[in-house]
């Protein structure tokens, strides 16, 4: 169960939205303006201690995104419909694939059929949401709780969007609860709905930047699933270049200043930084070691000679 065959249905049960969604959230990126991948290029002297230090920060601004922003607008009901067709599909799929191990006796689903059979308990489920308890109950809990503005959306055309914000309001609730989503919350949902299905067909791995961003979105969604924030920071990824001279055979690495300016340069931001590390003889070049977030160890300082960490190990010469 949920073997190859099983990640393959879901792939292809999601692609035509997975495509739609992209498309919409790179754009949002595109109105928003967007920061390319900061190269911090610092050089250290003796004993790990920084004497100099350059930043590259790419700014992208791009022409017509007036434009693109009103295009936006209209067709954030689209957006929404899309982002919910994504959970709709895995919803589907876990339930076709129990039917198929015999977990569950019928194999097609009305919406309120879909809400009872999720809850069963002897539902199976993928091992990324046994494992992830909390990506789970998000999912599930976004899931239950747009159904009803999918449904003003579909069956009554009842939305409209004012400067820029989707409104849908529940009309067949008792208190007529609402749904505002501005551009930003809503590139937040298609980016969520995205990972999550990218996860689940392991076209990405819940490794811990994924693991950020996915709060990060989630916190920003808080109000559609009702399970609480992270309080995340916005995770952003950026290249260090670190030159170090060789001392007494070793090369050492003062992580601590380097984390320390990482987030001088991007305040109220969780970075992360891949590690290009020069180690320098008299003037020159000898190794060089490209090691990424996930590998960068925690420690204030790092010491390397040229036998450690063979795998992120380049030779110059």
């Amino acid at each position: 169960m949920y073997g190859r065959s099983d990640i393959e249905r879901l792939t292809e049960k999601l692609g035509y939205e997975n495509e739609v969604l992209r498309l919409i959230a790179n754009q949002t990126e595109v109105v928003d303006g967007s920061v390319d991948p900061t190269l911090i290029e610092l050089v250290s002297g003796k004993r790990g201690a920084i004497v100099g230090a350059k930043v590259h920060i790419t700014v992208s601004d791009s022409i017509g995104s007036g434009q693109v922003g009103k295009l936006l607008n209209s067709i954030s009901a689209l957006a929404f419909l899309s982002c919910f067709k994504i959970l709709d599909g895995i919803v589907e799929w876990i339930l076709k694939c129990n039917f198929n191990a015999g977990v569950l006796t019928r194999s097609a689903w009305r919406f309120e059929e879909k809400l009872h059979d999720m809850n069963e308990s002897k539902l199976l489920l993928p091992s990324l949401l046994v494992e992830q308890d909390w990506l789970r109950g998000i999912a599930f809990s976004l899931y239950k709780n747009l159904v009803p503005f999918r449904h003003e959306i579909v069956h009554r055309h009842s939305y409209e969007v004012s400067d820029g914000v989707l409104v849908v309001v529940d009309t067949k609730s008792d208190d007529r609860r609402e749904l505002r989503i501005d551009r930003h919350r809503l590139g937040s949902l298609a980016r969520f709905v995205i990972g999550l299905g990218d996860c689940l067909t392991e076209q990405a791995a819940l490794d811990q930047h994924m693991t950020l961003r996915m709060r990060y979105y989630a916190d920003q969604i808080a109000d559609m699933h009702e399970m609480g924030v992270f309080d995340q920071k916005e995770p952003l990824v950026v290249n260090v270049k670190l030159t170090v001279p060789e001392e007494e055979g070793t090369f050492t690495a003062d992580l601590g200043y380097v984390r320390q300016k990482a987030h001088g340069i991007h305040p109220g931001k969780e970075v992360l930084f891949n590690l290009i590390l020069c180690a320098i003889r008299d003037t020159e070049i000898i190794w060089k070691w490209e090691i990424p977030y996930a590998a960068v160890p925690p420690d204030a300082f790092l010491v390397l000679d040229e036998e450690m960490l063979p795998e992120f190990r380049i030779s110059i010469n």
